[in-house]
This record gives C-alpha cells, structure tokens and sequence, in this order.
C-alpha cells in the first residue's frame, strides 16, 4: 500500500502547478529559520538578557514571515481554486482534479464535496476516454489507482495507463514506469529498473519532462548497482 500511495503522489505533483510549490518551499524553509531561530534563544543564558531579547525580536520576524508567506500562499491558492471551478463547470476534467486537490491542501471543502468534484472528472474521463482522448485515458487509470472519486481498481488503471502509452500518451507511459519502478527513495530493484527504463524513454519521448529525468534517475541508479555487484 505505500508503495501504492508513494507513486501517486508523485503523479499528483506533476500536475499540479510549479507556483505552488515554490511558496511550499518557501513555507518549509521560513519554518526551519524560525525554529532554528527558537532552538538557539534557548541556548542563551539569562545572564544575558540584551542578547535574549534580541534573539526573542529576531524569533518573532522570522514567525511573521513565515505567516505572512502562508497567507500569500492561501490566496494564490484560492485564486486558482476560482480558475480551476470555473474551467471543471466547462467539463475539463484536469482542472477538477486541480481542484479537488487544491481543496485538500488548504482544506477549503468537505471530503463529500471533495468527492463529488473527483467523481467528475472521472465522468469526463471516461467519456473522452472512450472517445480517443489518450490524456483522459491516463487521468481515469490516475483515479483507478488512487481510489478518488471511484472504486479502487489497480488492474482497471494498469490497463488505462498502457492503453494511453500505445496511444503515444507522456503521461501514460511515465506512470507504467513509476508503477514498475515503485518507491523512488526505496532501495533500487535492478529488473524493476530495467523494466520501467523503456516507458521512462517513450514518455519523455513524447514531451513529459518528468520522465526524461526519471530516465536519467534510472539511468544512473542502474549504472550504479551494476558497479556495485562488479
């Protein structure tokens, strides 16, 4: 089941937008100098007190920073909840599954609410699926896996994701590969390497950037156990 959940959420990352992640970052890092900044007025002893209160100021900014940051985070991100309601009401089932997730990360619905957003997409999916839309085909198999929306069926979504590769789909093929490949930070499996390589090799093929550098990851990776068994 983790590994499940560890390829999914790589797959939710590369839809998501870049600007979000940059203010996540920016988020994690302000956190980190704040308690640093905490940790370290606490080394200072009460004899001292000039240096404390400074410290204590200097704690304080950092804090205000990092709330301010989140604050301007929670609006871009509400900005692009508007974006993506507006573009799912037009039936473009990526910007509901956007949305959804945007929801999640700043908790700005209930999970029926949630739910109900996925179980669009999913509708659309299926239907421009059906229709020789690739990219649908890869969407649906993408909330096959991970259960939103539907009834978790891995082998409904093994077959989505392979019949939108054979369609020349990047996003199909990149996720046969993670799938293949399993957790990334996990200790490397040389045959799994080399099964998932070729899909990691179509899919940046086809223009997703993602894969080319899990290509060159795997690349490396399976450059390295083979060194290491010589």
């Amino acid at each position: 089941m983790r590994l499940i959940y560890s390829t999914i959420f790589i797959r939710l990352l590369v839809i998501m937008l870049p600007c979000i992640v940059l203010f996540l970052i920016a988020c994690a890092n302000k956190q980190t100098n704040a308690t640093k900044a905490f940790k370290n007025s606490n080394l200072v002893s009460n004899s001292n007190n000039k240096s404390l209160k400074t410290s204590t100021i200097d704690n304080e900014k950092e804090y205000k920073e990092l709330h301010l940051i989140q604050e301007q985070f929670s609006r871009q991100l509400l900005l692009k909840q508007n974006e993506y309601t507006k573009l799912c009401d037009r039936n473009e089932a990526d910007s509901c599954v956007k949305l959804a997730l945007s929801h999640q990360l700043n908790y700005s619905a209930t999970q029926y609410e949630i739910y109900n957003i996925y179980n669009k997409a999913n509708k659309i999916y299926d239907e421009e699926c059906r229709n020789g839309n690739m990219s649908a085909c890869s969407g649906l198999g993408a909330l096959y896996e991970s259960g939103d929306g539907v009834e978790q069926d891995i082998y409904k979504s093994k077959a989505l994701y392979k019949k939108a590769c054979d369609g020349k789909d990047a996003r199909g093929c990149l996720n046969i590969g993670l799938e293949i490949r399993g957790c990334i930070s996990c200790e490397s499996n040389m045959e799994n390497i080399k099964r998932a390589l070729p899909y990691f090799e179509k899919a940046c093929k086809y223009g997703s950037n993602s894969a080319c550098h899990m290509k060159t990851q795997s690349q490396r990776d399976l450059e390295n156990l083979i060194n290491s068994n010589l």
